[in-house]
């Protein structure tokens, strides 16, 4: 019997054990892999979500409507990306000045619009559950000239 004969008996089934030994690491990777992205676009679609509604809040003329004008930008963005548990969780922060005269530099040199926003998302592949809070915040500088015509 030839050398090599003797070695591909010796190493009969080498192939089987490697592929269950490997796989389940390759998958794992492959799913926090996933996972990773998708937390990363959760993040990106709370964060497009805050800047709407502090957009929204600063285009705003009547002070009495910016909260809720800013909500339901918020909710748009929100709904659109796939984050329909997150409604409602964005609101307003801050504001400074909404339909003020400009500003006088140097006392308060910007009339602005903070929102802030956080969620908990939960990302569900079988084994791996994660439970992840997404942030965002954005201030937004009020148009001076809005609606004006």
């Amino acid at each position: 019997m030839s050398a090599a004969r003797r070695r591909g008996r010796d190493e009969a089934g080498s192939l089987s054990v490697e592929t269950v030994v490997v796989l389940p690491v390759v998958l794992a990777f492959f799913g926090f892999v996933i996972a990773v992205g998708t937390l990363q676009d959760d993040r990106g679609t709370m964060a497009a979500a805050v800047q709407a509604a502090a957009r929204s809040g600063s285009l705003t003329r009547d002070p009495a409507k910016v909260g809720d004008n800013m909500t339901a930008a918020a909710d748009v963005v929100l709904k659109q990306g796939g984050l329909s548990q997150c409604v409602g969780s964005v609101g307003l922060v801050g504001v400074n000045g909404v339909a003020a005269a400009p500003p006088r530099p140097p006392a308060s040199y910007y009339n602005v619009v903070e929102a802030a926003g956080t969620c908990t998302v939960r990302i569900d592949f079988g084994l791996l559950s994660l439970n992840e809070p997404v942030r965002g915040d954005f201030t937004s500088v009020v148009d001076t000239y809005r609606g004006k015509g």
